[in-house]
């Protein structure tokens, strides 16, 4: 996570400069899309670490 964080800090005035303030077209949602939902995914990780899934006593009820 804390790459990505870091990451994430290094490049976001490339990312100001070079894709905000365009006209959305195919390659800024590609981006924006990827590098969101990464960011969102490594957040929710540590979240879904340390979530309690003991009161589940049916695997399909797990939800991942």
């Amino acid at each position: 996570m804390a790459a990505v964080a870091f990451d994430y800090c290094l490049t976001l005035s490339q990312e100001a400069q070079l894709i905000w303030g365009k006209k959305w077209g195919v390659i800024r949602i590609t981006f924006t899309l990827t590098r969101y939902a990464t960011l969102m995914g490594t957040a929710m990780t540590p979240y879904a670490a340390v979530t309690d899934r003991s009161k589940y006593t049916n695997v399909r009820e797990v939800v991942i």
